[in-house]
């Protein structure tokens, strides 16, 4: 919880400032959109904009300070330096399997959330969702740890 309120939400506010400055129809990136066929419907070619960006920007930096800050904070939490060490060989053996774990929730999370939640809001459905992936992975990381 901690990791999430302190690391994740602060992230994703920033996040989706970007995101919403850069995809967005008085932007750069949203005039970019402007040249699409006119066939495609904008707000299709806005939410495939938003979460290509996510999934391809966001997650995999989001997934690999997770393994990071989980790392940090399980060395302090236990006194025992020897945790930092462990962070390097356990993002090798785990990031792969968490991008995919991570690709069968939050791409249908944000789907629903860019399609169906007010701008103002999106941070808010995240950090919901966010906080049940970090409980997930935080649970499955220290069932490994134990």
């Amino acid at each position: 919880a901690c990791i999430g309120f302190l690391f994740t939400a602060p992230l994703l506010h920033a996040w989706y400032n970007i995101m919403h400055a850069f995809f967005s129809p008085d932007s750069i990136g949203g005039n970019m959109l402007a040249s699409l066929p006119a066939a495609i419907n904008a707000k299709f070619a806005l939410v495939l904009s938003l979460l290509v960006a996510d999934q391809l920007v966001f997650s995999p930096f989001a997934i690999a300070m997770f393994f990071v800050v989980n790392g940090v904070a399980t060395a302090l939490s236990k006194l025992e330096l020897d945790h930092i060490r462990q962070i390097w060989p356990t993002l090798k053996r785990e990031y792969v399997q968490t991008m995919i774990k991570n690709w069968k929730l939050w791409p249908s999370a944000q789907v629903i959330n860019f399609t169906l939640v007010p701008v103002h809001l999106q941070v808010l459905f995240s950090n919901f969702i966010g906080l049940i992936w970090n409980t997930l992975l935080s649970l499955a990381a220290y069932r490994k740890t134990g």
